[in-house]
């Protein structure tokens, strides 16, 4: 990633292995960002991890996944230490309510957001999914607000905001495919910490 007007460049590494059986699973993996910047560069490390649990038939599906990092931050704080929950429910063969929260531990800020959607699948491997989400953050220093109410731009708060997504799957062979997606968010009030990229 580059932002062209202030000759930022950031490279992102990130390895994810996945283990799936009978409506549960886990996950775990690595992540390293390295921003260049003339006034702001910084190397982060994470450590990845969560998993699932299908209850009621699967209908019901609980999330669960954090993200614990090491070495600098870098200004932005777009990948800060974090810890989320979430929910899905399956309300019909081609409608799923979801719910996501979110707490954020960094060095530049930290916070909570949380969202509630829909995702529906109109068509085979088709999937359309829009949500409406309200970010808070905290000044640097100050307590990390309680547990009370993804990945997708990072920290960009205080703010209410509109996701809109759309994505296709393709199965070229049995054990092969691939993913066309497209994702929008317009933020609706407030505004907040400068992303990396604007853009």
């Amino acid at each position: 990633d580059e932002n062209l007007l202030t000759s930022d460049s950031r490279v992102i590494a990130e390895s994810l292995v996945e283990y799936e059986t009978s409506g549960r699973g886990v996950h775990a993996g690595a992540r390293y960002v390295r921003d260049a910047a003339p006034l702001a560069a910084a190397n982060t490390g994470q450590l990845l991890l969560g998993g699932h649990y299908g209850l009621f038939e699967q209908k019901l599906n609980l999330r669960v996944g954090t993200e614990v990092g090491f070495g600098s931050e870098g200004p932005h704080g777009d990948y800060s230490d974090r810890a989320g929950v979430g929910a899905d429910w399956k309300a019909t063969n081609w409608l799923t309510l979801f719910a996501d929260h979110e707490i954020t531990f960094g060095e530049v800020h930290s916070g909570q957001d949380t969202r509630l959607g829909v995702t529906v699948q109109p068509w085979e491997g088709g999937q359309i999914a829009t949500s409406l989400g309200q970010q808070e953050l905290a000044q640097p220093g100050a307590a990390t607000p309680a547990l009370t109410t993804e990945p997708a731009g990072r920290e960009h708060g205080p703010r209410t905001y509109a996701n809109l997504g759309l994505s296709q799957h393709w199965n070229l062979a049995e054990h092969w495919g691939f993913d066309f997606a497209v994702d929008r968010s317009q933020t609706l009030a407030g505004s907040g910490v400068a992303p990396f990229n604007a853009n």
